[in-house]
């Protein structure tokens, strides 16, 4: 099968490799689609800010918002069956701990990142646990499954947690893909959302999204700001997924 490799420097190598074959409890899945997120730049770059030591090998497929068609079970597999069309969630826990059992494989003292730590979707072929393909819909494509496993899933996951609804004034600090997801979500859950960046196409973007109001953060000050448009009172729910300090404090304040 032929593979993608980031081995640093701003190199990209395709090359030649055997398919994978699925051991117990994984399934063998074509690829479809593999969308690029910013974490992918870091190994491109050769700084990856994911993964332990084998994400700075270079020698990992990258790749952790992949979608694809199941081809093949593994022993012990299950929930899924050759021919369904998934997408795959990017963190692997040992599957017996308490965080794995409660659905949080993310906090698993030895979780593993698809595309850092083990292969991911920048190739023909991709093998993953069975239990972290999500089975996509007919009305979506391999590409938005592709996204929605990583932005989608993490916005709405939060926002869910954080009983974003109707009755809800939700800022979101940072409008890049994460934070257009978080417009989105916020407002398909209901809630009066304000978008807060320095960039104005931006805001733009976050309008056309359905934002209901923009918070311009490099030319006002954005507490004042969300303050004066909350009557004083301040946000419900606010979201920062622009990792800036500054963001992070408005937010909080």
């Amino acid at each position: 099968m032929k593979a993608v490799l980031f081995p640093g420097n701003k190199r990209v190598d395709v090359i030649d490799r055997p398919n994978p074959v699925p051991g117990v409890e994984e399934v063998l899945i074509k690829m479809r689609a593999s969308a690029l997120c910013r974490s992918d730049m870091s190994i491109y770059y050769g700084k990856p800010v994911v993964g332990g030591e084998a994400a700075k090998t270079g020698l990992i497929v990258p790749g952790h918002e992949p979608a694809g068609e199941v081809v093949k079970l593994g022993p012990g597999a299950s929930g899924v069956q050759p021919g369904d069309r998934v997408a795959v969630y990017l963190a692997i826990g040992c599957g017996r701990c308490q965080w794995c059992h409660r659905g949080y494989r993310m906090l698993c003292p030895r979780w593993k990142c698809l595309g850092f730590d083990v292969d991911g979707g920048d190739a023909d072929y991709l093998v993953a646990p069975a239990v972290n393909c999500l089975k996509l819909p007919e009305e979506l494509s391999f590409e938005a499954g592709a996204v929605m496993t990583d932005m989608i899933g993490t916005q709405y996951s939060a926002q869910k947690r954080l009983g974003v609804s109707g009755a809800t004034t939700l800022a979101v600090f940072g409008i890049g893909p994460m934070g257009a997801a978080g417009v989105l979500i916020g407002k398909a859950r209901g809630a009066r959302v304000i978008a807060v960046d320095v960039l104005e196409d931006r805001l733009a973007m976050a309008k056309e999204l359905g934002a209901d109001e923009m918070v311009d953060s490099g030319n006002e000050d954005a507490t004042a700001r969300l303050r004066e448009l909350t009557q004083g009172t301040g946000v419900d729910v606010a979201i920062d997924c622009s990792g800036n300090a500054k963001a992070q404090n408005a937010a909080l304040d």
